[in-house]
């Protein structure tokens, strides 16, 4: 349903986050709240249908933007990573000339390649209006998982810079962590997958 927060019997208070700090989570209780037939979400016909309402292409476009904002910051990590690597001096060379270093900086930026095909091939069906559940819960759980290994390999080659707040690395890998589980955990996708694929239960 929709409802009007200002309606009567509503109540939020802000929650307290340290990762995803540019947006805002409120708790919301609903006590005794009243809501008209208008606001069934689907209306009246879709009373106890809500979330049938919702799981179609609204989800889809949520997973697709979930995964962008993940991969751009996997991409902030990866350039980063990379810059930081070229201008750290280390034994009179700089530290992208270990070999170490290198294969780090290399597979992180080789998965972020993985992550953006995966995100513009959801991104796209979604734009043209295609079924689209299985690929955009593919791209989102995929681009979650992976970013998070990503940033903590960029962490790694910053080494205690890493956790300087004289580098974004830090919030970054914070907010990383956290978006295997925004906008549906990888659990509920890998779920969703497998159902909507036929895996027997």
């Amino acid at each position: 349903m929709l409802v009007p927060t200002d309606a009567v019997g509503i109540t939020r208070a802000a929650l307290s986050h340290r990762n995803m700090v540019y947006t805002h989570s409120f708790d919301v209780h609903f006590d005794d709240v009243r809501v008209s037939a208008e606001n069934i979400l689907g209306g009246p016909q879709a009373w106890n249908e809500g979330w049938r309402v919702l799981a179609g292409q609204s989800l889809d476009v949520e997973k697709v933007e979930v995964a962008a904002i993940t991969y751009g910051l996997a991409q902030a990590a990866v350039e980063e990573a990379w810059q930081y690597a070229q201008e750290r001096q280390q034994f009179g060379r700089p530290i992208s000339g270990h070999q170490a270093v290198r294969h780090e900086l290399v597979d992180a930026r080789t998965r972020l390649q993985a992550c953006r095909h995966m995100l513009y091939h959801a991104a796209w069906l979604v734009s043209q209006g295609r079924p689209a559940s299985v690929e955009t819960s593919m791209a989102k759980l995929f681009v979650a998982d992976v970013s998070v290994q990503i940033g903590l390999a960029c962490q790694r080659v910053l080494g205690a810079y890493g956790l300087s707040d004289e580098f974004d690395m830090p919030q970054i890998v914070i907010d990383l962590i956290g978006m295997p589980i925004i906008g549906g955990s990888s659990n509920m996708q890998k779920n969703n997958i497998a159902k909507r694929l036929g895996l027997a239960e």
